[in-house]
Parts: structure tokens; sequence; C-alpha cells
């Protein structure tokens, strides 16, 4: 996983430094290092990381807290790592932006088996995230534009294809999306009702 950018946050310094060297020595990144959720929180928010291993029990803010404050942005793939494996915090982690889990001590195979998943998970949710969004619009876009057919078959005696086919002309002649001329067909019906 060369050149993936990785921000640690550990309460116990030996762990980050552990980790590190794990890292570093298979060609990650690490852009940045932290002993409390505050200091971790900025390091993500400022070096905008691919990945960032979080320890649960971080001071000041947890590694929980972190995440919460980072979720809504999906800044980086997340995780989690803890001393001990607690039930809630897993059923915690399942409403969380967080790919990944590992109980500490944890092997250097452990680790970059772990981080790899997460990472190629955290890409392809981002991706299917992005195909979601595209549909959405299409749809929104279609639902505009077939209420502004409905209203020039009524007001101007069109078939359904010449509807279609008026918006689409306006469209190309004036090289704005067919969903612009939708609306601003809706508009001036609005307008002149």
């Amino acid at each position: 996983m060369f050149g993936i950018r990785v921000v640690i946050a550990d309460s116990d310094p030996k762990v980050v430094k552990e980790v590190k060297t794990m890292l570093t020595r298979v060609g990650y990144i690490v852009v940045g290092e932290a002993n409390d959720g505050m200091t971790a929180l900025k390091l993500i928010r400022n070096t905008l990381p691919d990945m960032v291993i979080l320890d649960a029990g971080l001071s000041g803010m947890s590694g929980l807290d972190v995440v919460s404050n980072i979720d809504g942005g999906k800044l980086a793939a997340v995780v989690m790592t803890a001393g001990y494996q607690q039930k809630d915090l897993l059923d915690k982690l399942k409403h969380h932006w967080v790919f990944g889990f590992m109980i500490k001590p944890f092997s250097e195979s452990n680790l970059y088996s772990t981080l790899t998943l997460a990472l190629n998970n955290y890409k392809r949710t981002i991706e299917l995230e992005k195909e979601v969004d595209k549909l959405k619009s299409t749809i929104e876009t279609r639902k505009v534009v077939d209420r502004a057919k409905g209203i020039l078959m009524t007001t101007m005696g069109l078939s359904e294809d010449q509807a279609f086919r008026k918006i689409q002309k306006q469209s190309m002649d004036k090289g704005k999306p067919m969903r612009a001329v939708a609306e601003a067909i809706l508009l001036a019906h609005e307008l002149n009702n």
C-alpha cells in the first residue's frame, strides 16, 4: 500500500511509535501522530489522510467522539483499536464510519490485512455513495422533465414525444441541461397561473 497517508492516534506513545515503524516499513506515509482525541481531530482535518488508526480510549475526546466529528465528512477510512474487546464498543462502531477494528496488541500481518481491507471497503463505499447520488439526481431530473412535458402537452397540445423533443431542442440550442430548461418551463407556468 505504497503512498497511503495515515494518521495514528493512540493514548500510548509506544504504540504510536510501533505502528509507525510497521507502516513506514511497507511504504505508508504517516502524516500525523497524536496521543489525545483533540490533537487527532485537528490532525485529521488539517492533513486529510487516506486512513486513520484510532485508539478507542483516547484522552480528552474518545476515539468514538473523534469518529463522530469526522463522520459526516467521511474524510478517511477509519480503523479503531482497543486494549480489549468490549461488546458495547462493537455495537457503537456499527453506527459509525469505521471500517476495521483491532484488539491490541496486534501483529504486523493483522495490521496490514486490516488496513488493506478497510481502505478497499472505504473506497468502494465512497464510489457507491457517488453512484447513489448520481442516480438520485437522474431521477429528480426525470421527474422535473416529466412535469414540464405535461405542461407543454396541456398548453401547446403536443404529444409526449413532441414535448420531450421540444425540451431537448431548447437544451441543445441554449447549451443548458434539460433539467434547467424543464425548471424554466415550470417556473413560467407558475408565473402565468
